[in-house]
Parts: structure tokens; sequence; C-alpha cells
């Protein structure tokens, strides 16, 4: 009875999510935003050109692992329906404690706002970090305090930052400052280079907005005006950025077979990149998409799959293989979760032009450095 309860849920709630899938996929939008400053823009899904490859894969081992149409792939995108259904039915339960501590995370903020900014660092990351904090504060807010009449907040995780840091933080800056529960969770999760805990603050957050915005301690601003970002976000619920990879040669095989995918039928997408996604609060992306994510990062068998899941990230570059030549956990995951659900329109969530940058291992001296 327990088991037919549970599949009358889901089916329930894949119904449900449906509708709001096929208004994604075959309408256009006309959302008002909440900033005055940032209009509202009807949008219909298409193929984004530039975000998509068609030509046929090479069979020169030197031009693997770019984007190409596998020309011996038999596999095709099933029904919106069972899209649905299955992203639903992958994801495995995550237990109470669990589901309380990600609550948790964000009850310490006790705070909504219409926009909320969230990163993490640990303590080799922390003036690198400071970089972004420059932007935020120099560039990001002073738009939104003089351009709109949005709220808005800053939260920044402790990873594993030093004693000094953490005392330096809590001291000069004007933002709040929460230390990530590791001890409370699966020893997994301090695998810090697999960003696995990375969904569990996004979930944590995403209700308590309008608009959440995860950024990687090394992503910078090249400007403050966020107009074009919230237009996207809040025409078609999710702004992510690309690489130039093919999106199979970067995931692992269990992954593949924990969503139910075949890898060819990912070859033409290009692998998506973590370090900065803006979701808006609205339920697809909550249900389909973020807890999704979440459960993801909770199984064995998925985001980290493996005892030493680690190892995995080697060989992005190995030339005798086409897929799963490596593995980049959060990002990979995030990406077959919308090529899966969406199809060849999940090119519409990369925007045709980026107004941030990455400058890994810069390190800023932004905040002061003394008590």
């Amino acid at each position: 009875m327990k088991r037919t309860n549970t599949a009358l849920v889901v089916s329930s709630v894949a119904w449900l999510l449906l509708l709001l899938l096929y208004g994604h996929l075959h309408f256009k939008h006309d959302c008002n935003t909440n900033a005055n400053a940032t209009g509202n823009e009807g949008r219909s899904l298409i193929v984004k050109r530039g975000h998509l490859q068609n030509r046929s894969c090479p069979n020169d081992p030197k031009h693997k692992g770019y984007p190409c149409r596998d020309t011996n792939c038999t596999a095709s995108f099933p029904p919106p329906v069972q899209r649905l259904r299955t992203i639903i039915q992958s994801q495995e339960p995550i237990t109470p404690e669990h589901r309380e501590l990600i609550d948790n995370l964000a009850n310490q903020t006790n705070t909504r706002v219409n926009l909320i900014f969230v990163t993490a660092a640990s303590a080799n990351h922390y003036n690198e970090s400071q970089g972004l904090l420059k932007d935020l504060h120099e560039k990001v807010f002073p738009f939104l305090k003089t351009r709109t009449k949005l709220t808005f907040k800053l939260v920044y995780y402790d990873l594993g930052l030093s004693k000094p840091q953490q005392a330096l933080l809590r001291k000069h800056a004007k933002f709040e400052v929460i230390r990530f529960p590791f001890e409370r969770l699966p020893v997994v999760f301090k695998n810090l280079k697999t960003c696995i805990w990375k969904p569990l603050l996004v979930k944590a957050h995403l209700k308590h907005s309008d608009v959440t915005f995860w950024m990687d301690a090394s992503m910078r601003f090249k400007d403050g005006n966020l107009t074009a970002i919230l237009q996207q976000v809040n025409s078609i619920g999710l702004l992510i950025s690309r690489t130039f990879w093919m999106l199979p040669a970067h995931v692992a095989q269990p992954m593949l077979d924990y969503f139910r995918v075949k890898p060819c039928l990912l070859s033409p997408f290009y692998e998506m990149a973590g370090g900065f996604i803006v979701f808006k609060n609205e339920l697809l992306v909550q249900r389909a998409i973020v807890d999704s994510w979440v459960a993801c990062a909770f199984s064995p068998n998925c985001l980290c799959p493996g005892k030493d899941c680690i190892k995995l990230f080697g060989g992005c570059y190995n030339e005798n293989k086409t897929y799963s030549k490596c593995h980049r956990f959060d990002q990979s995951a995030m990406a077959v979760i919308l090529a899966s659900l969406f199809d060849w329109r999940a090119t519409n969530f990369i925007p045709s032009r980026l107004l941030i940058d990455f400058r890994r291992g810069e390190k800023i001296m932004y905040l002061p450095t003394r008590l």
C-alpha cells in the first residue's frame, strides 16, 4: 500500500509539473518581474544558435571532446510527460533529518527578500572570493539600491575557513556568514572539489526569495546592471553559462544510468558550467530541477558515484574516448537534468551575452586584514 500511495503522489506531482513544463516548452511567457527596472519580456523557447551543434562527429580523435551529432545514435527524447516522470521518479528519498537540515540553513537568515546571492569558500579560496565580494559591493549592490526597489542580501557559506578568516569576515563583512554543517551529513559531502554541497545551498534559499543567484568564489561581474539577467530568469526560470566541451564527455556513466539517458543523445550539447546559475522561485524549477539536483547529491550513484569519485575528475582530455572521459559532478548533474527535461530547448537557459567572468586563482585583498 505504501508503494501505491507513493506512486499516486509522484503521478499527481508529475501531471501538475507537466502543465508548467508545456508552458516552458511551447508557450510565450509574459511574466512580470518584481523589479521596476527589469521590465518584462515575452519569449518563446526555440533552439538557440551557437549553443547546440548539428555537425556530424568527426573520426579524427584530435577533434573528439567537442559537441557534435553522433550519426550512430538511435536514442531519441521521449514525450514531455515521460521525461518528467523519469526525472521525478529518479529522485531517491531524502531522510527527514537531512530535509530538516536543509531547511535550517536558510532559517538562520530569517528574512525573505527579492534576490538572494549565495556563495561559499574554504580557506584556500578565501582571497579568491574577495574579488567577488568587491564586485558585489561596488557594482551590483549600488545598481540595485539606486535603480530598483528590490530587496536583496548576500549569504556566504564557510566551507572550512581558518579561524582568523572567520573572525575577519564576521567583523568586517556586511553579510551573513553561515558555517556549513558537514558533521551532520554523509562523509562524501566533505569532498569539497565535487561541489556536492552546492545543490543543498540553492535548495535551502530558493524558497526564501524570488530569485536566487549561485556564484562560485572565482566569479566576477563585468557590470553591476542585472537587468538582462533578471529579464531572462523571470521569463523562463533559469540562467546558466556553458563551456566549449561536449556534455556527455564529462559525465560519468553511473550518472547517465541514474537519469536513464544515453550519452549519444546528449552529444550535440555543450557542457554547462556550474560557477554561475540563477534560479527563479517557481514550482517547476523547485520540484523538477533543484529537487532532482539535491536527490542526485544524496544518491551514491549520481553526483559522486563510487567510493573514490574524486578520481573521476581526471581524464577530461583523453583523446581515446568520446563519452564519460571524466566527471564534473554538480555541473554534470545540472546539465543532464536540463537536457533531459527540455531537450534542445535547454539551450535557451544559456544567455546570448553573459555579463560575468571567471578568474580562477585570482586573489584580491578587499576586506581589512586586521581585526
